[in-house]
């Protein structure tokens, strides 16, 4: 990795319907990771929200969605983030990006 190649990591949070119980939760985590490019997924039951962060070159947002109403829930969503890594000084900012 040169000096300025950037890492990128997409995070979102989804708003989830029709969870009945706290085993839908991992249930659903465990699909969510099984997405291509996916990092991490957690979803709490008690608030209905499920937070993936994600490598935005290998899938996005609608994949999320997508296996989530594909197992039957609905899926809102609620804020989506893009966070830029493995910038070595300020320089980088000024470096356009590659690919």
């Amino acid at each position: 990795m040169s000096a300025c190649e950037v890492r990128k990591v997409a995070e979102v949070r989804i708003g989830l319907g029709g969870m009945s119980c706290p085993s839908c939760a991992p249930t659903i985590e465990r699909a969510l990771g099984e997405i291509p490019g996916v990092g991490t997924a957690s979803v709490n039951f008690t608030v209905e929200q499920a937070t993936v962060r994600f490598d935005p070159e290998r899938t996005e947002t609608q994949a999320v969605v997508h296996v989530v109403e594909e197992m039957g829930y609905t899926a809102r969503r609620a804020r989506a983030w893009l966070k830029l890594g493995g910038m070595s000084g300020a320089s980088c900012a000024q470096t356009p990006p590659r690919g």
